[in-house]
């Protein structure tokens, strides 16, 4: 099976955190980041699961996030990684 690679920016709005990816145009939103790590990999999970019940690749159809958001993840330090089971690896970065 292979991996997919997914890049995430995590980021503070309000009083809650949101976790916008950037190869795809998904986010989540949650109280704190355990919250939102696992909001995203439920989501990352359930996506890809929808293009395979339609017997389309992985994430098929779906737009990259709109410009802010990359730029975002480049400025962003502090690496994290996550794994939304064997198939999908995501890198989060905090955006100050």
């Amino acid at each position: 099976m292979d991996t997919d690679q997914i890049r995430a920016v995590v980021f503070a709005e309000d009083k809650t955190w949101v976790a916008q990816c950037i190869d795809y145009d998904i986010a989540v939103q949650g109280a704190n980041m355990a919250e939102v790590r696992e909001r995203l990999e439920l989501t990352l999970q359930m996506e890809r699961q929808t293009s395979k019940d339609a017997g389309k690749p992985a994430f098929d159809g779906l737009p990259s996030a709109p410009a802010h958001f990359h730029e975002m993840f480049e400025r962003a330090s502090n690496t994290m990684t996550s794994s939304s089971g064997a198939s999908t690896d995501v890198e989060m970065k905090l955006a100050a």
